[in-house]
């Protein structure tokens, strides 16, 4: 079978494959291009940013906090395992439902020293390519205490910053929380099984008594709350 073309339908068929390829390029470009505004500073869809909350000029070291961050999970595609509580080393946090971070990170013994500032928390995002125009990324510190939860029941004045920067923070400087939904799950057996398997009932003992100090210093910090506050 033979084929004959014309010098008009070669003519015509690379004029369309051109056309579709520069319309593929333009609305990729565009998508590239398209600008997401967080928290007032604008980005491009696929960027990365950094949002860093801060505490400064606080009157007291802190004994406890309890804080949570909100944004849009339509927008913004958190890195959980990039989180970075610089100051609260022994913190546990959650990032589940999607759309907030909680976490929680209690000293009683030595506390929080924040008198000179320092960073609560700085959370990597990744802003989606499906993302609105604009979008916010708020906090909210629910409970603060300071030192003496005796006497004041721990009251301590403090101001804070945010900071939005386009990038994540070095791998170097990143200070890890601990992850609840990771540790509920390997409590609750979905990695002991394996784990055993392996020859590491070690790792889960300790996991485990880790998990059982959090409790009881939650439960400590709880008592001394509410007995000072139901004299």
């Amino acid at each position: 079978m033979k084929f004959r073309y014309s010098s008009k339908q070669l003519l015509s068929a690379f004029l369309t494959i051109t056309v579709c390829s520069l319309v593929f390029s333009v609305t990729a470009y565009a998508d590239e291009e398209k600008i997401c505004t967080v928290n007032d500073k604008s980005f491009n869809c696929g960027d990365t940013l950094t949002y860093t909350l801060k505490i400064k000029n606080a009157s007291d070291k802190f004994s406890g906090i309890n804080v949570s961050v909100y944004y849009d999970p339509s927008c913004l595609e958190l890195d959980a395992g990039r989180i970075s509580v610089p100051v609260f080393s022994n913190a546990i946090f959650t990032s589940e439902p999607s759309g907030e971070i909680r976490f929680s990170a209690i000293n009683a013994a030595q506390g929080y020293d924040l008198r000179k500032g320092g960073t609560v928390i700085a959370a990597p995002f990744k802003i989606k390519s499906g993302a609105k125009e604009k979008t916010d990324i708020t906090f909210s510190i629910k409970e603060a205490y300071g030192m003496d939860i005796e006497n004041n029941e721990g009251a301590v004045d403090f101001e804070t910053q945010v900071e939005i920067k386009n990038g994540t923070n070095d791998e170097r400087d990143i200070v890890a929380p601990q992850n609840i939904d990771e540790i509920e799950r390997e409590l609750t057996g979905e990695n002991n099984a394996a784990a055993y398997n392996k020859g590491e009932p070690a790792k889960w003992t300790a996991v485990g008594i880790s998990a059982a100090a959090v409790i009881v210093l939650c439960v400590a910090a709880v008592f001394l709350i509410y007995k000072k506050r139901h004299r």
